[in-house]
């Protein structure tokens, strides 16, 4: 039930700052799907990040953080 804003804060805390966060959402719930893309504003941090948050617990939830591959 994370919301964009919060996730956003959650980076920047923990020193990785964002130019975009998005939690995709049910079409007919408009439910959090379980899953979030973030764009770090350093992209030459986003290994720093994945090293760093994949595992993290954020509300009560074990992150897992990954880059994005294209479909």
């Amino acid at each position: 039930d994370v919301e964009e804003n919060e996730l956003r804060s959650f980076f920047i805390e923990q020193g990785f700052p964002l130019n975009d966060a998005i939690v995709p959402r049910d079409r007919n719930t408009g439910e959090s799907r379980g899953f979030a893309f973030v764009e770090l504003a350093e992209a030459d941090k986003a290994q720093k990040a994945i090293e760093a948050l994949d595992g993290f617990t954020f509300q009560s939830r074990q992150l897992r953080v990954n880059a994005a591959e294209p479909r």
